[in-house]
C-alpha cells in the first residue's frame, strides 16, 4: 500500500478507526515511505471532478461495473467513468487497486451509505443535459414522482427536446421527467410539479418544471397555497359547480358576500367557493388536479382601539358574557356592547348572522380559540379596560385591570410562566376576582395564620377563592396557584 502523502490526522477522518488500527496503518505508511521515497502520490480528484463526501465514504455495490473492477491508477478509474455517459462519479481504492462507477442517480452525498477503506470518490458536474429555456430543474438528478403521470407506462422520447415538446402540447403538464439512459419520458400534472411530490428514484432522470403561467389570480385576489392544494368539498356551491372560465368563477365569488376564496379547475371546468373561515392555507387539506385557489382580502377590519385576534372564522366556543344568539346590527354595535362591559376583553361579530359574542379577558387570546364560526371576525381590545377608582378617607387610588398571563402558574409553585410576573398589588388582585366573577372566582380578605407559606402576591385555591399575600413567607403551597400577569 502507498499512503505517502497521508498524515495521521487525515487518516483519522474515518470515525470507526481505533487507536490500535491507526497506529498499525501509520506503521505501514512509514514502511512504505522508507521503501519508496521517490514516489509522489496525488489523492486529489482530477480536473473537472470534485470530491464527494469524506475519504472512505462509499455508495454500496459496484454500480455500472462488475464486482472487483480493476484500475491501475486514479487516472485509469477516471477514464473508465469518462467513457460511460451514465457515470456521474467514480470511487477509487488505491490500496486494493479497484474502481467503482456510480450512475447519476447515486452521485450525491445522500447515496453514500457505507465505508470502503480509504477510497476517494470524485463526482463530475452533470453537463450532459440541462433544462431548456422556460423550465428549471426540480429536485436532484434521479428524483422521481412515482408513476407516469399524464402518459402511459414506458412512454418514449427520442431526446430531451422531444420530452419537452410532449409537455408543451399538454396544458395539464407542469413538469416532465426525461431518462436518457432508457429513452423514456414521464409527464407530471401541475399538482405534482413540486419537489415535495418527488418520492422515488429513477436512474439519472432529469426533471424540469415550468412556471405556472396558464392562469393567475385576477386583480384584487392573491394565490392561496400551491397549485392543486384544495379545501376539501365544494363549500358554498353544489358538487360539480361549473364555470366557463377563471373570470366566471371569480364572478360567482364576488356575488356571494360569504365567499372568501374560489378554486378553479380549468381541466374540468369546475369552480368551488370557500367561506371566509376556510380561506386560509391551513384549511387546504387535499389535492384537486392543478386547480388554482384565489383569495380576496377581508374588507371588514377591527375598529380603533381593537386589533384582530386569530384568523377569520376562529371562535372561542360559547357566547361568553352574553346570552346565546345575542344580536348586533353592525360591527360598531357589537363593539359598543363590549365597551360597556369592563369584563369584556374581545368581541366576535358574525355579519352573516347579525350576531355578537363577548369574551372575558381570560378568553381574549388566540389560544382560547378552539372552534369555527362562519366568517366571524374577532376583535381584541388593544389596551386594558377603563380604570376603576377606589376611594379611601385619605387617598384616591386608580386601579387598572392587568392583562392575564396566557398560561396559569403551576400548583405548589411560586413561579410564573415565561413572559409573565406576579401580581403583587392586592387592589389589582381584588379587581381580577371581580372581573372573573362569572367564572366562579371570588375574593377574600381573611387573614392567614402567621408563618404560613403562600405564593407571592395574588393566588387562588381549588375553589377559585382569590387571596393576596402581603406579609407571610412566600413560596409554593399545596393546592395554591399563583396568579400572574403579562409583563408589559
Amino acid at each position: 500500500m502507498k499512503f505517502s502523502l497521508f498524515s495521521t490526522a487525515a487518516l483519522a477522518v474515518a470515525s470507526d478507526v481505533d487507536d490500535e488500527a491507526l497506529n498499525l496503518l501509520q506503521m505501514k505508511v512509514n514502511l512504505n515511505l522508507e521503501s519508496d521515497t521517490n514516489t509522489t502520490v496525488n489523492l486529489c480528484c482530477p480536473r473537472g471532478y470534485e470530491q464527494m463526501g469524506n475519504i472512505g465514504a462509499d455508495v454500496r455495490g459496484w454500480g455500472l461495473v462488475g464486482r472487483g473492477n480493476r484500475a491501475s491508477s486514479l487516472g485509469d478509474c477516471k477514464a473508465q467513468c469518462d467513457r460511460d455517459y451514465r457515470c456521474g462519479s467514480f470511487e477509487y481504492n488505491k490500496e486494493q487497486g479497484e474502481c467503482a462507477l456510480n450512475d447519476w442517480g447515486n452521485s450525491h452525498d445522500g447515496a453514500q451509505n457505507g465505508r470502503w477503506g480509504w477510497a476517494l470518490t470524485c463526482k463530475r458536474p452533470f453537463t450532459a443535459m440541462s433544462c431548456p429555456a422556460g423550465y428549471k430543474q426540480m429536485g436532484n438528478i434521479g428524483d422521481d414522482v412515482r408513476g407516469w403521470g399524464l402518459v402511459r407506462r414506458g412512454n418514449r422520447a427520442s431526446s430531451l427536446g422531444d420530452c419537452q415538446a410532449q409537455c408543451d402540447r399538454d396544458h395539464r403538464c407542469g413538469s416532465f421527467e426525461y431518462n436518457k439512459e432508457q429513452g423514456e419520458c414521464a409527464l407530471n400534472d401541475w399538482g405534482d410539479s413540486n419537489a415535495g411530490a418527488q418520492n422515488g428514484r429513477w436512474g439519472w432522470a432529469l426533471t424540469c418544471a415550468r412556471s405556472f403561467t396558464a392562469v393567475s389570480c385576477p386583480a384584487g385576489y392573491t394565490q392561496m397555497g400551491n397549485i392543486g392544494a384544495d379545501v376539501r368539498g365544494w363549500g358554498l356551491v353544489r358538487r360539480g359547480n361549473r364555470a366557463s372560465s377563471l373570470g366566471d368563477c371569480q364572478a360567482q365569488c364576488d356575488r356571494d358576500h360569504r365567499c372568501g376564496s374560489f378554486e378553479y379547475n380549468k381541466e374540468q371546468g369546475e369552480c368551488a367557493l370557500n367561506d371566509w373561515g376556510n380561506s386560509n392555507a391551513g384549511a387546504q387539506n387535499g389535492r384537486w388536479g392543478w386547480a388554482i385557489t384565489c383569495q380576496r382580502p377581508f374588507t371588514t377590519s377591527c375598529p380603533a382601539g381593537y386589533k384582530q385576534m386569530g384568523n377569520i372564522g376562529d371562535d372561542v366556543r360559547g357566547w361568553g358574557l352574553v346570552r346565546g344568539g345575542n344580536r348586533a346590527s353592525s360591527l360598531g354595535d357589537c363593539q359598543a356592547q363590549c365597551d360597556r362591559d369592563y369584563r369584556c376583553g374581545s368581541f366576535e361579530y358574525n355579519k352573516e348572522k347579525g350576531e355578537c359574542a363577548l369574551n372575558d379577558w381570560a378568553n381574549s387570546n388566540a389560544g382560547a380559540q378552539n372552534g369555527k364560526w362562519g366568517s366571524a371576525i374577532t376583535c381584541k381590545r388593544a389596551s386594558c379596560i377603563p380604570p376603576t377608582t377606589t376611594t379611601t378617607r385619605t387617598t384616591t387610588t386608580t386601579v387598572k385591570m392587568f392583562v392575564p398571563c396566557p398560561a396559569q402558574g403551576q400548583q405548589n409553585s411560586d413561579d410564573c410562566p415565561a413572559g409573565c410576573e406576579h401580581v403583587t398589588n392586592c387592589a389589582e388582585c381584588a379587581l381580577a376576582a371581580k372581573v372573573w366573577a362569572s367564572k366562579g372566582f371570588s375574593y377574600s380578605n381573611a387573614p392567614f395564620k402567621a408563618g404560613v407559606v403562600r405564593p407571592t402576591g395574588c393566588f387562588r385555591n381549588r375553589k377559585n377563592l382569590v387571596k393576596c399575600n402581603k406579609n407571610n413567607p412566600k413560596g409554593g403551597a399545596k393546592g395554591k396557584w399563583p396568579i400572574c400577569k403579562k409583563i408589559q
